[in-house]
């Protein structure tokens, strides 16, 4: 999980908005799968 995050980071958010959704769709499942635990 935090590769992946650490990897729409380092292709800088605010160049590209599309990195920043990603961030939050991955932030949204990781919610999803700790809650289920």
């Amino acid at each position: 999980m935090w590769i992946l995050l650490q990897i729409s980071l380092n292709m800088n958010i605010f160049k590209n908005p599309l990195n920043y959704c990603i961030v939050i769709v991955i932030f949204f499942l990781f919610l999803k799968f700790a809650k289920e635990k």
